[in-house]
């Protein structure tokens, strides 16, 4: 949504600086905007870099103070979208000749960097570093994954989402590669995601990355497989949510309620049941009945937004299909759970 660039152009600094550009909702391009004197000088910034984390940018400079020829720098920006004094990446990342291009991994650790420093095979050579704290930036995450036919395991171009489930907005959207099915898509911690894969003619895909709770274990590789709509084929609602002992819907619920409806719009002909399942916890006469009033509440908002209600029934089944044991917490998480199933 961002591109970064250098540019000798007119309103500059000086030399070459480094401009920033925004992709508009039209589609098209805003006026390019210099990145001010925290990054440009009269002499000349190059080779820009934003990182993944979206915030930290990298680039080469011959302005700013340095060990000699081009150096490499780093800026981050502030809350207020403010970018930072730009720093010198130091010694031995930098050297008396000409340092011009730096890269770091999506998890920050390692760097490459191009420069034609002694010792070398000649002209520009490739090194690698570790990092230091200050240089590295804000810790990210990704789902990476292959979106495949679940019958035929077909690789599919699908539409690919992640929404924040606080705000309800659409944080990211890709599509999967047509040929290999593949995407990669980035996860900030502190962020409780809804996850969506859709595709014509196929149910979508939900799942919950609830990154409020940061671990190295966060990223996520793998193959996701879509269900044709097919007699008896379901999707579990992982983004569907109430409050304990409740069948009253949470407004995080609503992103994919929106998709599940849209889904049925699109598909005129479709007919679901929609399942309620609880744990263990508590009777089963008690769990059924809430389980049913669970289903019951996803139905009225289908209902409530122009779906018919002669394409839908809804039925609790209490603790009595479980997906996982009930012995552990994740377990009976797991068998919580709203469940759609073609008629």
């Amino acid at each position: 949504r961002k591109i970064y660039f250098a540019s000798k152009r007119a309103g500059g600094k000086g030399g070459s600086d480094i401009w920033m550009t925004v992709r508009l909702a039209s589609g098209k391009w805003s006026r390019p905007i210099n990145l001010g004197d925290s990054i440009n000088t009269p002499g000349d910034e190059m080779a820009p870099v934003i990182h993944a984390d979206g915030q930290t940018l990298y680039f080469s400079s011959n302005g700013h103070l340095g060990l000699g020829g081009y150096d490499l720098f780093v800026s981050k920006q502030d809350r207020a979208g403010r970018w930072k004094k730009a720093e010198n990446l130091g010694y031995p990342i930098n050297s008396n000749a000409d340092d011009i291009n730096v890269f770091l991994s999506i998890d920050g650790q390692t760097g490459w960097i191009s420069s034609n420093r002694k010792g070398g095979k000649g002209g520009f050579d490739i090194y690698s570093f570790p990092t230091y704290k200050a240089m590295q930036p804000q810790a990210v995450f990704y789902v990476k994954g292959i979106v495949s036919d679940l019958e035929t395991g077909k690789k599919l171009a699908a539409k690919v989402e992640i929404s924040n489930l606080l705000t309800g907005m659409l944080e990211d959207s890709v599509s999967s590669d047509p040929v290999n099915g593949e995407f990669l898509l980035i996860l900030h911690p502190g962020t409780d995601y809804a996850f969506n894969i859709s595709k014509k003619g196929y149910l979508f895909y939900s799942e919950n990355f609830n990154l409020n709770a940061t671990t190295s274990e966060n990223s996520v590789s793998k193959e996701f497989k879509l269900s044709p709509i097919q007699s008896g084929n379901s999707l579990v609602l992982n983004n569907i949510f109430f409050d304990f002992n409740s069948s009253v819907l949470k407004p995080s619920s609503y992103n994919e309620l929106n998709k599940l409806a849209e889904m049925l719009l699109a598909n005129k002909d479709l007919k679901i049941i929609i399942e309620g399942h609880t744990d263990n916890i508590g009777s089963e006469e008690y769990n059924k009945q809430l389980s049913a009033e669970r289903a019951k509440s996803v139905y009225e908002y289908l209902v409530s937004n122009g779906i018919e209600a002669s394409r839908m029934k809804y039925e609790g089944f209490g603790a009595t299909m479980p997906v996982d044991t009930n012995e552990t917490e994740k377990g009976r998480t797991k068998n919580r759970r709203t469940e759609v199933v073609v008629l």
